[in-house]
């Protein structure tokens, strides 16, 4: 589908008790969390370290060693992203982890050089200035297949486009907006934040990849 960004996309955490093998990500077990990855929001309910990065839960040393699955961190981390499509034309919420984090992070770096050279023509583009299409591709992992996230085509968003994102869509881009900060996957997004709130929220299912 054709999208664009409405916000910064951020790395978030989340941490469940319980086993992994047993459904656990319920929010009766979402015991921590972080919505800047840095530190745990002040509504977790036991936060397990002041800072993110000094957490026994996120580090990755055990891992290191023993290369077990059992090992790894069970604080998940993750991006969060919010776009807008040409199908649907409301905010839509996507939680990317695991082995789409990587091909996401290569797409937001592809969108940045493309922030760049509109810049370069002296055009000043906001987050939602620039259109992408937004896919799925098939990979082996030790010979089994899945699907991680795919981002490609990255351009200015034309008029004909503008039309076709709706009309929430062009609620923002008709009010007043500074020039994107420097382009970067953990940008702060409070102005779009409110935005967000003020066209009203997205009410279907949340994506994860």
């Amino acid at each position: 589908m054709l999208v664009t960004l409405l916000r910064a996309p951020t790395k978030q955490r989340q941490y469940y008790t319980g086993g992994t093998g047993q459904m656990n990500k319920t929010p009766e077990n979402l015991t921590c969390f972080s919505r800047d990855n840095i530190r745990p929001d002040l509504s977790a309910k036991v936060p397990q370290a002041q800072l993110c990065q000094s957490c026994q839960h996120s580090s990755w040393t055990r891992y290191n060693e023993t290369k077990a699955p059992e090992d790894k961190p069970s604080c998940d981390e993750f991006f969060y992203a919010m776009f807008i499509d040409t199908v649907y034309k409301m905010p839509l919420r996507m939680y990317i982890r695991s082995l789409s984090k990587k091909p996401f992070e290569a797409g937001m770096s592809e969108w940045t050089n493309t922030l760049y050279m509109m810049r370069s023509q002296g055009l000043n583009p906001n987050i939602y200035d620039i259109s992408f299409k937004l896919s799925t591709k098939k990979i082996l992992t030790r010979g089994l297949p899945s699907y991680v996230i795919n981002l490609s085509d990255f351009k200015a968003v034309t008029p004909e486009e503008r039309a076709a994102f709706g009309p929430v869509y062009m609620q923002f881009v008709s009010q007043p907006e500074e020039p994107a900060e420097e382009p970067t996957i953990e940008a702060d997004a409070k102005g779009i934040d409110a935005k967000v709130t003020n066209v009203g929220a997205y009410t279907g299912e949340d994506i994860q990849l």
